[in-house]
């Protein structure tokens, strides 16, 4: 039912462990109506995805692979999968896709294995990475990061001009973005680039004159916050652009 499938003669192990319970939880939500995922995927950056049904399961686990990489390109993604309400330690799995024609596999950390053969979601036109971010959310998790890391860093308090209330604006506008089901690529690439941008400036201006530039406001703990964030900040930026890209 949930479509995946151990190799023949293979009985025992994580990958049994890991399909008999989710059945068991599959089960359970029979009984009521429920808007927890099946299944809780923790990603190696942080970021997460979710199996929410059982007959769906190779599909929202490529989901979550293409969100990450371009597929049909052959790749693999690490995680950790904690099936819901299960006091049992988590799965350490690898989710591979093998290409046009797959299979979908799922590794355990001892050695035991899943298959899926996942027919194309989009034949003539394959899931691009901001779609299967999208649907997974995972999109929308990196969308909060950039704007959880922004503020901490209160990277608009260190721009001068009217680059500080379009900053402030622009993070406003994503944070109001990452609770919606479709955030619009587009609109959230151009906010990205333009945050990026304005970061790779401060920086560099920084650099040269210690934070006193014009265009740059390079004052006080504003100044400092953003400078000790600016490596995480950048790398977060890079990632959302990416991926809307």
């Amino acid at each position: 039912m949930s479509g995946l499938e151990s190799p023949p003669g293979q009985e025992s192990g994580e990958a049994a462990r890991f399909l008999w319970d989710i059945g068991t939880v599959w089960d359970f939500f029979a009984s009521y109506e429920t808007s927890e995922p099946l299944v809780v995927l923790e990603f190696d950056d942080g970021r997460h995805g979710a199996i929410r049904d059982l007959p769906d399961a190779p599909r929202d686990l490529l989901r979550c692979l293409a969100a990450f990489h371009e597929l049909p390109t052959a790749n693999s993604l690490h995680a950790t999968a904690t099936p819901c309400r299960m006091e049992e330690s988590p799965f350490d799995l690898e989710i591979s896709y093998a290409g046009v024609d797959g299979p979908l596999t799922i590794t355990f950390d001892d050695g035991t294995l899943l298959f899926a053969h996942v027919e194309s979601m989009e034949a003539e036109q394959p899931l691009s990475r901001w779609a299967a971010g999208v649907a997974s959310g995972i999109a929308q998790q990196q969308i909060e990061a950039v704007v959880s890391l922004a503020r901490l860093a209160e990277l608009p308090d260190a721009l001068a001009g009217v680059d500080r209330p379009v900053a402030e604006a622009l993070l406003s506008m994503l944070g109001n973005l990452a609770a919606t089901e479709e955030p619009p690529k587009t609109v959230v690439r151009a906010a990205a680039g333009w945050l990026a941008h304005k970061l790779d400036v401060f920086v560099e201006e920084a650099v040269k004159t210690a934070g006193k530039t014009a265009g740059v406001v390079g004052v006080g703990g504003a100044a400092l916050l953003v400078q000790k964030h600016a490596p995480g900040l950048a790398d977060q930026l890079r990632e959302l652009v990416d991926l809307a890209t």
